[in-house]
């Protein structure tokens, strides 16, 4: 054996052991197993789909707004979603996996432009609107693709969560979003994704106590 085929070998060997995993999704998938049994070929199903996005890490948590978020370096999924069927649980989730491909394809600062950049309100309501309606879709095909594969019930019909959310709506939310993030001084995705995740999870004690004025 040659050399630089040994030398190809030894790097693939490498490139496999240091493949990155999705931090807590074998808890995640073990959690929604919990709730509603889950075929080995589902579980694998949804793992794959998981890791394939690129994302970082993968939680439950308590949200007090939406089923879930994505930000360039993790998703949570509210549990509240845990008294929805399995179906629409996995379209929530695959949802916001879809942002993770779209943080690959635009970059996380792109995609924060939402928040930190000087786009006019209008015009990044309607690019936000646009990212979700295409994660809508990317939601709904995976769902097909599990019904196809016939692991989960095929009398379930995906809809779009933003198919009746209007542009001054998101604009709105971002409106309010961006006075909080400009009062805060928050200047950068690694600020911001802290920020937002802190918002989004803090509970009703955090809020009296005024730990995030």
């Amino acid at each position: 054996m040659d050399s630089s085929h040994l030398n190809k070998l030894l790097f693939e060997s490498i490139k496999q052991i240091l493949k990155e995993e999705t931090q807590g999704v074998d808890q995640f998938i073990e959690e929604l197993s919990k709730k509603y049994p889950m075929s080995d070929e589902l579980k694998e199903f949804t793992r794959k789909a998981i890791v394939d996005s690129g994302c970082q890490k993968i939680e439950f948590n308590n949200l007090n707004m939406g089923l879930g978020v994505a930000l360039h370096d993790k998703v949570i999924i509210n549990k509240k979603v845990l008294s929805l069927g399995l179906e629409q649980i996995l379209f929530v989730v695959f949802h916001e996996l879809a942002h993770q491909w779209q943080y690959k394809k635009y970059g996380k600062e792109k995609m924060y432009e939402f928040y930190l950049g000087e786009i006019d309100g209008l015009e990044a309501a309607k690019f936000m609107l646009t990212v979700e309606n295409v994660a809508d879709q990317f939601g709904i095909r995976k769902i097909r693709e599990a019904q196809q594969k016939n692991l989960i019930d095929k009398s379930f019909v995906p809809k779009g969560a933003y198919d009746n959310v209007t542009v001054d709506y998101i604009k709105q939310m971002l409106d309010y979003f961006k006075k909080e993030i400009d009062k805060k001084q928050i200047k950068n995705s690694e600020q911001l994704s802290e920020y937002m995740y802190n918002k989004l999870t803090m509970t009703l004690f955090d809020k009296a106590m005024g730990i995030f004025k």
